[in-house]
């Protein structure tokens, strides 16, 4: 509305004002919460990456918990059963003796040093695991069932191992099938 004294005459450009006051205000709430949540949504990934790490404390509390040392084990008997296979195989004559010797030495070097092997585990769970992770499966772990499941954890690799030969046994046909086809192009 336009003013001439006392007299309000109408302005159509006056009118519209309002309206496209209300119609910005709008469009400006709008694009600030399409903002903020935008915003929201980049951020997200960086507080999920600020999660605590887990700690070197509860990392060995974890290791402790699942009898890291004995699960290695088996680890260390491959260690060994191969030096002393390449070593017969190198040397057919050597005798048996020598290789308990080399089976023995292997044995003590790689249980002087699990302490180093250990670290470099820590290491590589702090990079994977959080200190709520850790926490939860150490809770796991105390509990009787989870005591049960740690002793068992050297079978299923064990167990794993079998399956996975007796897998590659069944497909060793077709592998080599595979191979031969593909030499042949």
């Amino acid at each position: 509305m336009v003013s001439a004294g006392s007299l309000m005459l109408p302005c159509p450009r006056a009118a519209t004002r309002p309206f496209e006051s209300a119609k910005k205000n709008w469009r400006y709430l709008i694009m600030k919460r399409v903002f903020a949540l935008a915003i929201l949504l980049l951020a997200l990934p960086f507080a999920a990456a600020q999660a605590e790490p887990a700690s070197e404390a509860s990392i060995r509390e974890y290791l402790r918990l699942t009898d890291f040392r004995r699960a290695i084990e088996p680890i260390t008997a491959n260690i060994t059963g191969q030096a002393a296979r390449q070593l017969r195989s190198q040397n057919p004559a050597v005798p048996d003796s020598v290789l308990q010797n080399v089976a023995a030495s292997i044995h003590q070097v790689v249980t002087d040093n699990i302490g180093s092997y250990e670290n470099a585990v820590i290491a590589e769970y702090q990079q994977l695991l959080t200190e709520e992770e850790v926490r939860a499966a150490n809770a796991f772990f105390s509990s009787p069932a989870g005591q049960g499941f740690a002793q068992k954890l050297p079978l299923f690799s064990q167990a794993a191992g079998r399956a996975a030969q007796q897998w590659l046994q069944s497909i060793n046909p077709q592998l080599q099938a595979a191979v031969e086809s593909a030499v042949a192009q």
